[in-house]
């Protein structure tokens, strides 16, 4: 079971681990693949985003070579000397009627006031009222008597957030190399300019956007404004990235459209854009969907599954067949192991000198399987029905339960010759007449010479626990066992005939002498005491004359069956020949063989036999005489004979009587026998 077990979790482990080897080699495929194709795309898009930072400059470089040129012809310099505000503006006009990305056009005097302005708002640079970044930065061109152009972020009425990107070139108008008499100013609005984002970046797929600080504020989208998942706020990675660390990033964005999630998945790349004073005032992003690139992943996505797919049945397949050599090889072993078992199994029952001896090897075998609690072995006479307990496992267990457990016809094994198993569930028929508190058990018969004549219970506290390979050793166990128990039943029965008085069914002469010397050599190891007791019937030739030989056959029997029923069980009673009997006492000293045989001679004198005359029932008694080991005697003759010393004098003294052997007045010798004894 435990092999099973073992071979169970390799197979799973094996499985999983193989398992994550597929997934992880998939993985690695898709990964790598991937990972190639993600690089190129990112090293496109940071080409791109160099590409549109160069593309949003080109605006403002031709603003400046237009305006560098304008600057220097003598009739704006004379417009600007004489503020001739009406030409100015013409001019201003004509100029924008050519360039409909600029927003505002300006024409500034040597202070750096309005002289004249044209364009889409005309309040870029004096809104809100005060003096603006952009009237600063004039001021310094003025000063410096250099171009400067750049991005600004102002604040704007227009915007919802109340700031704008401007994009600026300032222009000086030069007197000469060192004085300044005004300058000219163009101002682009970014804010919501698609028309700008548009020509910086219009490739299929590829769009631009611009943010006033994390607002986007401009996009090239044919919908219109999309949004990332943080509605018109750049994402927090994006964020961090360029507006506070001030560097460049490329990465995967998730782009929503009228609340619906975008199928298609994009790239983007970021860069800062900074102001005058060089903070970062907000970025510049390219956006792209590569179709190809799309395309590719998800052919290197369902090829990768499909490698998995096969990596996994294939490593499947490895799986099931070790499992089912594991199988193959664990039940070899099994039933290798089995019939190593069982060959020493029998051997050692085959050496067993008692049926107990066999039990105690079952049990010993049994008892190392897990699961097993209690193992009971049942009995019946030949004549009796009921079945009563004769060994156990776990004699503690046992006292809850009555020694006779049920009677032959409410026995199931016995019934039907068959194993029955109780494995604890619904569908089991339960025994009635057996008490148990386990969970599962199973009977199996003893079969003697072809009739049942017992039963060993196996009991467990585990449901289901006897599957049918276990009842199938157990079974093997059993017949094993139930021939040798016959052969020690049959000889024990014909040493019993040996060692017993055919007639009165105690032990003969021959059982005593072995007896005899076996308990001698025990006492004297032990330093115990030992006695014997030699008893005679009474006058048992006159009893013979008179009743004749069935009368004489009764009394031994009812005679010989008092002396057992009166003794301990340790003690033996043999008949030493004819009406003579002795009964050895193991561990007594004269004194309590002077009491027991006290009790014997006033039982035997009580009896009745009824059975011979009904009418005037014959009465008998007995002598006895009491011999120690050993003052009277270290040897069985010395013994046998103190004792029938003793019985002689209580013969002469009277009959019906006990004497010990050295009392006063004892005759010495071999005694005279009488037949009226």
């Amino acid at each position: 079971m435990e092999d099973k077990k073992t071979y169970i979790r390799r197979s799973v482990l094996l499985w999983s681990t193989l398992l994550v080897i597929s997934i992880l080699l998939g993985y690695s495929i898709y990964n790598a693949f991937s990972s190639r194709i993600y690089a190129n795309v990112l090293e496109s898009m940071n080409n791109n985003l160099r590409f549109a930072e160069s593309s949003y400059n080109v605006f403002m470089n031709q603003m400046k070579m237009g305006m560098l040129q304008a600057s220097v012809e003598p009739n704006i310099k004379e417009l600007i000397i004489r503020k001739d505000v009406a030409a100015l503006k013409n001019l201003l006009k004509k100029w924008g009627d050519h360039r409909d990305y600029v927003s505002d056009w300006y024409v500034v005097g040597k202070d750096g006031s309005v002289i004249a302005s044209e364009g889409k708002t005309k309040n870029l640079m004096i809104k809100p009222p005060g003096k603006s970044r952009i009237q600063s930065i004039i001021q310094a061109a003025l000063l410096s008597g250099e171009t400067i152009m750049g991005t600004e972020l102002l604040d704007s009425n227009n915007s919802i957030d109340g700031y704008t990107l401007i994009q600026y070139v300032v222009v000086p108008v030069m007197e000469d190399e060192d004085v300044s008499i005004g300058a000219i100013v163009t101002l682009m609005d970014l804010n919501g300019d698609d028309n700008i984002t548009g020509k910086i970046m219009n490739d299929a797929g590829m769009y631009s956007i611009i943010s006033a600080k994390d607002r986007i504020i401009a996009s090239s989208f044919e919908s219109g404004l999309y949004r990332f998942n943080t509605g018109n706020n750049l994402p927090e990675d994006i964020r961090k990235e360029v507006l506070e660390k001030g560097g460049s990033i490329v990465n995967r964005l998730e782009i929503y459209s009228g609340g619906r999630e975008d199928n298609n998945s994009y790239f983007g790349a970021f860069r800062p854009i900074k102001d005058f004073e060089g903070s970062i005032i907000g970025t510049q992003g390219i956006i792209y969907y590569d179709h190809l690139a799309e395309a590719t992943f998800g052919q290197i996505r369902d090829f990768t599954i499909i490698v998995v797919i096969l990596l996994v049945a294939v490593f499947s397949i490895i799986v099931w067949t070790y499992t089912k050599i594991q199988k193959i090889l664990i039940s070899e072993k099994q039933f290798s192991n089995r019939l190593s078992i069982t060959k020493k199994f029998s051997d050692l029952v085959r050496q067993a000198s008692s049926e107990d001896e066999v039990y105690e090897i079952l049990f010993d075998l049994l008892k190392k399987k897990s699961g097993i609690t209690q193992i009971i072995v049942m009995k019946k006479d030949y004549d009796d029905k009921q079945l009563v307990v004769y060994k156990a496992m776990d004699t503690e267990k046992l006292q809850s339960m009555k020694s006779r457990i049920t009677i032959e016809r409410n026995c199931w094994a016995i019934k039907t010759g068959k194993e029955f198993v109780d494995n604890g569930g619904n569908d089991d028929f339960h025994c009635k007449d057996f008490y148990s508190e386990s969970e599962s058990y199973i009977c199996l018969p003893i079969i003697l010479g072809g009739m049942v004549s017992g039963v060993i219970q196996i009991q467990s506290d585990m449901k289901n626990y006897f599957t049918d390979d276990l009842v199938a050793e157990i079974k093997g166990y059993i017949d094993n066992i139930t021939p040798v128990i016959s052969n020690l039943r049959l000889l024990e029965n014909l040493n019993n005939m040996a060692s017993v008085d055919t007639l009165t069914k105690v032990y003969n002469r021959r059982y005593l002498d072995k007896y005899l010397i076996e308990q001698i050599e025990i006492s004297k190891e032990n330093n115990l005491h030992l006695s014997i007791l030699m008893i005679d019937i009474d006058f048992f030739k006159m009893f013979n004359d008179t009743y004749g030989h069935d009368a004489v056959d009764y009394v031994l029997m009812y005679f010989a069956d008092t002396l057992k029923f009166n003794v301990r069980d340790g003690d033996v009673v043999s008949r030493y020949g004819g009406e003579e009997f002795v009964v050895v006492l193991p561990r007594t000293d004269l004194r309590g063989a002077y009491r027991v045989a006290e009790k014997l001679r006033k039982k035997v004198e009580q009896l009745s036999l009824a059975a011979i005359n009904n009418e005037d029932p014959p009465k008998i008694t007995c002598s006895l005489g009491i011999a120690a080991y050993p003052i009277h005697g270290n040897s069985i003759d010395k013994l046998i004979e103190s004792a029938d010393k003793a019985l002689y004098k209580a013969k002469n003294s009277g009959r019906n009587r006990t004497c010990i052997f050295g009392d006063e007045n004892e005759r010495e010798g071999v005694r005279e026998r009488s037949d009226d004894r």
